[in-house]
């Protein structure tokens, strides 16, 4: 790997970063809002950090073991480095899945912007719910 890049815990003074990269985004997950990152800290491993001027959050869920959640911040024309390098850091930690927890819009960007051929799969068990 060419290049090192340092993740850090999430904690409480990291709010204020957080907040700026999450508000420039209409992700409508609770997934992405600072509280339950900060809430899920623990259980989910929850580290972050930055790369090409993005928000990278790599987490780990029981099932599905490591994955990034989508990169915030991010600029379309250097989409395709930061997945390159994601890709590359990945190989250290082997996980069934690049990313988790995305949205439409960021799909559609890779499709767009990046060289990348990709799969997505939703998963219907650990969809967005309302209690009645």
């Amino acid at each position: 790997m060419d290049f090192i890049l340092q993740f850090k815990c999430l904690t409480l003074e990291d709010k204020y970063l957080f907040e700026t990269y999450i508000n420039k985004h209409n992700i409508l997950s609770y997934e992405y809002t600072f509280p339950s990152l900060y809430l899920w800290r623990k259980l989910c491993n929850i580290k972050y950090a930055i790369l090409d001027d993005a928000l990278i959050i790599n987490k780990q869920e029981e099932f599905k073991g490591p994955f990034f959640m989508q990169p915030l911040g991010y600029k379309k024309e250097k989409l395709n480095s930061i997945i390159k390098k994601l890709m590359e850091i990945r190989k250290e930690y082997p996980s069934k899945y690049l990313f988790g927890d995305v949205n439409e819009e960021f799909i559609n960007d890779i499709r767009e912007y990046t060289d990348f051929n990709i799969c997505s799969i939703k998963d219907i068990d650990d969809s967005e719910y309302i209690y009645s």
